[in-house]
């Protein structure tokens, strides 16, 4: 199906070209000049329009890492992969085209192309790579442990790979959803009403979302822990807690973006900021004291890349198999849409 792009700040949303002037109209009847996503949602909620409309809010990742493995999508859409490549999860097909967003999972790469299509390559034990030839044009891909989900342009949520856990099982009831994300054994999607539905393993309770938690705005999904931004830009996180990766400091402030991996959370402040907890203690996790403010941030399983406003991407902890060092002198990610914000 043919989509609209369109940016609000940090956030990328694709709109189908036939439901494209409703949109507008929705939108135009907005009091703010720059409604928040809570509002735009709510909006949309209430005009019935999403239904049928799959509006997806979820940031473009322009930074991905993996187990042990960072892959970054460059301004001018060429994907650059470095560390572990013992499965080919480093290793970008040929004449793959312009990527606009990246996911890595503990042992495979996937991205989604400008023309909506995924591609994924690794270890597909479990057939996390083995895109669905039925599968529509995606708007976002994310990777999990062994697992691979795409939200299609209409809403609806497909997920391939390893479901021993019911990781794969996508609730039938589940409705249109704006933004996914791949844990360990699970999975997470925010729905059109800003809901936050989490299936698979819950072994830690990371499915147990809290009753009271609200809207949405952005998930992530650990390997037995699941962090959500609510509407008020709270950052509320439940399921395994051993190492702190739950607890958030309590001057944290308005949160705009969050990576979970293992053992630990990194969120990103209003002001750019980045905080990292759980288990960070030891010396390879410091932050560099000269990070300044991000954009986006990628966890990997013992390894954190940032992207700053200028592009440029800084990443920090285990280097064991060469994840934190890029292939060459000045990798620049793809951060204009974050320029206009």
């Amino acid at each position: 199906m043919p989509f609209v792009h369109a940016s609000d700040r940090d956030r990328d949303f694709f709109v189908p070209d036939k439901e494209l002037r409703h949109f507008c109209r929705v939108l135009s009847n907005l009091s703010q000049e720059q409604p928040s996503h809570a509002e735009v949602v709510k909006a949309l909620a209430n005009d019935m329009i999403l239904p049928f409309l799959a509006v997806s809010w979820q940031p473009r990742s322009v930074v991905a890492a993996g187990g042990h493995h960072t892959c970054v999508v460059t301004r001018n859409k060429e994907l650059v992969c470095f560390g572990h490549n013992d499965f080919g999860q480093c290793e970008v097909p040929p004449n793959l085209g312009p990527v606009i967003s990246v996911a890595a999972g503990s042992e495979h790469t996937c991205v989604l192309k400008a023309s909506g299509q995924v591609v994924c390559f690794g270890n597909n034990e479990f057939g996390q790579c083995d895109v669905p030839s039925t599968l529509g044009s995606v708007v976002a891909v994310a990777a999990g442990g062994m697992h691979t989900c795409a939200l299609q342009s209409n809403g609806a949520l497909v997920c391939f790979g390893q479901s021993s856990l019911g990781q794969c099982d996508v609730p039938h009831d589940i409705g249109p959803v704006v933004s996914i994300a791949a844990g360990g054994a699970h999975t997470c999607a925010v729905t059109a009403t800003g809901q936050l539905v989490a299936f698979g393993d819950n072994a830690f309770g990371q499915l147990n979302v809290p009753p009271n938690l609200g809207q949405v705005t952005a998930v992530a999904a650990g390997s037995h822990h699941t962090c959500a931004v609510t509407a008020s830009a709270g950052l509320v996180s439940f399921g395994g807690n051993i190492l702190g990766q739950c607890d958030s400091p309590p001057d944290l402030g308005p949160v705009v973006a969050v990576a979970a991996r293992l053992l630990y959370t990194c969120a990103v402040r209003a002001t750019g900021e980045l905080v990292c907890f759980g288990c960070i203690d030891f010396e390879d996790m410091h932050q560099p004291p000269d990070l300044g403010p991000i954009v986006a941030v990628a966890a990997g399983t013992c390894h954190v890349c940032a992207v700053k406003k200028s592009g440029e991407v800084v990443c920090f902890g285990h280097n064991d198999c060469g994840q934190c060092t890029a292939p060459f002198e000045g990798l620049v990610a793809d951060c204009d849409r974050f320029a206009k914000g």
